[in-house]
């Protein structure tokens, strides 16, 4: 619970702040940036059967940055007794990309039965992509956005409420719905 005090003039309500906090939209907070090597292989099968002569592989470098915060849209706010009460939504990954100038393409072998194909790249990008949100959430980037999210929200909600006010709040508190995982 964080506290400020205010005086008469403009009247805080909230629909004012919600009306402000969603204007916003999505709150990016933390960014997790990577560089990784990936392998690709994939060998033609029947009935369960791997096919000889038929690998393809590739090898791939990229680098890559994830980046998470909160929805503000999804914000419940209400005052209570000279409170106002703001419940956030978890911290969630907001975006995920593929620098595509940093990709280089090493080692890349077909052959002329099963051939390397634009499916096979956009299929290991999907795949590399969840493994590396993985590590993210693993590295604590949920955490930490959930953090950052209480430290901003904070900060600006108490530049606020030094501004006169007429309905004379007195406090406001930040909770967080929902778990990471």
């Amino acid at each position: 619970v964080h506290y400020a005090s205010g005086s008469n003039n403009d009247k805080i309500t909230s629909t004012t702040i919600k009306n402000q906090l969603t204007e916003i939209n999505e709150l990016a907070l933390y960014s997790y940036d990577y560089s990784k090597v990936g392998k690709f292989s994939n060998k033609l099968s029947f009935n369960g059967w791997k096919i000889p002569l038929t690998q393809k592989t590739f090898i791939i470098t990229y680098n890559g940055s994830i980046k998470a915060g909160i929805d503000l849209k999804q914000a419940k706010i209400s005052i209570d007794n000279d409170q106002l009460n703001i419940t956030l939504p978890a911290a969630k990954i907001l975006s995920h990309e593929i620098d595509e100038k940093s990709i280089e393409v090493y080692d890349e072998s077909s052959n002329i039965f099963n051939q390397i194909s634009i499916n096979d790249y956009k299929s290991f990008a999907t795949k590399e992509k969840k493994k590396n949100e993985k590590e993210a959430i693993s590295n604590g980037i949920l955490e930490k956005s959930k953090t950052k999210a209480e430290q901003t929200l904070t900060t600006y909600l108490q530049v606020k409420m030094q501004k006169p006010m007429s309905n004379k709040l007195i406090g406001f508190l930040l909770l967080f719905i929902n778990s990471f995982f």
